[in-house]
């Protein structure tokens, strides 16, 4: 069975400049999993909730996204409810864990562009 082998560096704590010292603790942890899901995309400005399909991914594991060129907002979907709050994704900033709190299926994510861009270019990773 195929893994997945995350190295990252967990941030925490304030940031205000107030003396102290926000908290950085690496952390590893390997995955193993069946199906994967590995996609980049173009989507147009000022569109609102462009569905992207995972493909043979039904009910992952741990999903990841980024937004190379511009921010994003991005919501998970099963196609038929679709998370109460989306995540807002920077762009160039790396990429993130979208969790799935109402925990259903998921099966693509809905994507919003802001309307001064000329589009952005996000990627996928989802893991079952």
């Amino acid at each position: 069975m195929p893994t997945l082998t995350a190295t990252l560096t967990l941030s925490y704590g304030s940031t205000v400049p107030d003396g102290s010292v926000p908290c950085r603790e690496p952390f590893t942890f390997t995955l193993a999993y069946t199906e994967v899901s590995i996609k980049t995309v173009q989507i147009a400005a000022s569109s609102v909730d462009v569905p992207v399909l995972l493909d043979t991914v039904t009910a992952p594991k741990f999903v990841l996204v980024r937004s190379v060129v511009t921010d994003v907002v991005v919501k998970v979907s099963d196609g038929v409810v679709v998370t109460p709050t989306p995540t807002a994704v920077a762009a160039a900033s790396g990429w993130i864990c979208i969790a799935n709190p109402t925990g259903q299926t998921i099966n693509r994510f809905l994507v919003t562009t802001p309307a001064s861009t000329t589009g952005s270019t996000v990627s996928f990773m989802a893991f079952e």
